[in-house]
């Protein structure tokens, strides 16, 4: 309300009042919903280290899941991926700050993270996204702020494969319900942002129109 910190605050769409979930002096960032709608996870930044947290959405106490290195993804994009099946999320993380992001699976159930990428020298992955059906996870492979990739990994088995070879700055990434293609906000072909689908299988984007 002052505006002198970031905290996680809910609405029900027929209702005026705002819910405000946390009231720590450090910054809380990065929500997303649990698949069931009935938590949220959100990442709370401090000077020396990150940590994630799960909260009910109508308020109670907070669970911490994990600490990860200090918070430095771009902030553009979007925001920690739940699996379908709302027992993982997709996040990226490092050990060092000698080392690039890659990306984990960090279990809500016992905060275990567990390695899904190691990137190649001069790269770092980030906005991972898991397809409905759980049997992909997109994510962006960058050497860059400003260069960045599609790439696809196939689960269970972690095959990876690169969709995209435009070398632009992509921010976020999302699934069509059906799980056969990915949307995502890239600088490809202009100097500002548009939305872009490409299928599973590859090819050249398509742009959309209306966006």
């Amino acid at each position: 309300p002052r505006g002198d910190n970031l905290d996680i605050y809910v609405k029900m769409i027929d209702a005026e009042t705002l819910l405000r979930l946390t009231t720590d002096s450090a910054e809380d960032v990065r929500p997303v919903w649990s698949p069931d709608g009935c938590h949220l996870v959100f990442l709370r930044k401090y000077t020396d280290r990150s940590v994630y947290y799960l909260i009910p959405v109508l308020g109670g106490a907070e669970r911490k899941l994990a600490e990860v290195f200090p918070y430095h993804v771009p902030i553009l994009g979007n925001s920690p991926y739940f699996s379908p099946d709302g027992k993982y999320l997709a996040i990226s993380d490092k050990h060092s700050a000698a080392e690039p992001l890659s990306l984990f699976l960090l279990s809500i159930e016992t905060g275990e993270k567990r390695r899904l990428t190691t990137p190649p020298g001069g790269t770092e992955d980030y906005y991972p996204a898991f397809s409905p059906n759980g049997r992909w996870l997109a994510f962006v492979r960058s050497t860059s702020l400003t260069t960045n990739d599609l790439y696809l990994m196939s689960l269970p088995s972690g095959e990876l494969r690169q969709l995209t070879f435009d070398n632009v700055t992509i921010a976020g990434v999302a699934w069509t319900a059906d799980s056969r293609e990915i949307v995502f906000s890239s600088r490809k072909d202009s100097s500002i942002f548009h939305l872009w689908r490409i299928g599973i299988s590859g090819g050249e984007p398509q742009r959309n129109q209306n966006v």
